[in-house]
């Protein structure tokens, strides 16, 4: 979904590792590169609030809300 939003095709990493490693974008420089791996952070620190959510207050899958 993340993707979507600026109009990328990437690859989907099974380790995060990886796939924190591989989220850049190729046309810009190095400070632009780093201020897109902190909106890879976001996503995650946001992912992993849904995720608490669902297991300690029995909320639903939501991926809008994410």
């Amino acid at each position: 979904m993340c993707d979507r939003w600026v109009n990328l095709t990437s690859i989907n990493h099974n380790q995060i590792i990886e796939s924190y490693q591989h989220f850049y974008l190729i046309c810009q420089n190095a400070k632009q590169n780093e201020a897109w791996k902190g909106v890879w952070l976001v996503i995650g620190w946001e992912i992993w609030k849904h995720k608490n959510n669902i297991i300690f207050r029995q909320e639903k899958v939501d991926m809008d809300e994410v």
